[in-house]
This record gives C-alpha cells, structure tokens and sequence, in this order.
C-alpha cells in the first residue's frame, strides 16, 4: 500500500512541477477572461484554484505516507480526480455558458 501512495505522490509532485512550468506562458495570457454564466473568470484564477488544489493533494498524499492510514489515501485519491476533471469541467461551463447565451438571442 505504501508503495502505491508513494507513487501516486511522485505522479503528483511531476504534475505539480509541470504545472508550474507554465508559470511563464500563464503571465503572457494574464489578461484573458471568460465569461461563464455571467461571471468574468481570468485564465490566472483557473491555474491558480488548480494549482492550490494540486498542492493540497500533496500534503494529504504526504500525511497518508507519513501516518499510514487509509483515509488520507482515499481523500488524496478523491482529490487526484476532481483535479484532473477541473479543466474538462471548466471548458463544459464555457461551452454550455456560450450555448445559453445564443440561445437567449435567438428567442428575444
């Protein structure tokens, strides 16, 4: 078991190091917003919330290495997932979002 969470540790940690890798390329694109159901969001508040939720699984994957239970390693695999969903999840609520607002347009 700890040979499995050791991994899933290593794969977080590789994301996390790619993720912030992007760091540059995110600065350039700084200033472009979507508007999802009315709320302006910026590509930075994206890769932020990503980025601290990837951190966080790695602190849970490290207390599920450091105390050995069972628990940690469910919530980090719980979290794995939702953060690796967040982007797909994300571009549907923009893609719906747009769809809407033609939508509206046309029956007015």
């Amino acid at each position: 078991m700890d040979k499995i969470i050791k991994n899933e540790f290593k794969f977080g940690i590789k994301f996390l190091i790619i993720t912030i890798s992007l760091n540059p390329i995110l600065n350039q694109l700084s200033k472009l917003n979507f508007e999802i159901f009315g709320f302006d969001i910026s590509i930075s508040f994206l890769y932020y919330i990503f980025l601290g939720l990837l951190t966080f699984c790695m602190y849970i994957f490290s207390l599920a290495i450091t105390s050995h239970k069972s628990i940690y390693q469910i919530i980090g695999n719980r979290l794995l997932i939702i953060i690796l969903r967040l982007p797909l999840f994300f571009t549907m609520a923009w893609a719906i979002s747009k769809i809407y607002t033609v939508l509206l347009r046309i029956q007015v």
